[in-house]
């Protein structure tokens, strides 16, 4: 998993928002479904 990706989830743990935009971090698979907070209603992976 590419830094920016890791800051941004970090991000989102700390303020919680609804939405996570991933669409520019270079995944190339999904992370780990069991570490998804449980207050993530829309996830961007463009």
């Amino acid at each position: 998993m590419s830094t920016l990706a890791r800051q941004l989830i970090a991000e989102n743990k700390k303020t919680k928002a609804t939405r996570l935009d991933l669409g520019r971090c270079g995944l190339t698979s999904l992370p780990n479904a069991s570490t998804e907070p449980d207050w993530l209603l829309f996830e961007f992976l463009r």
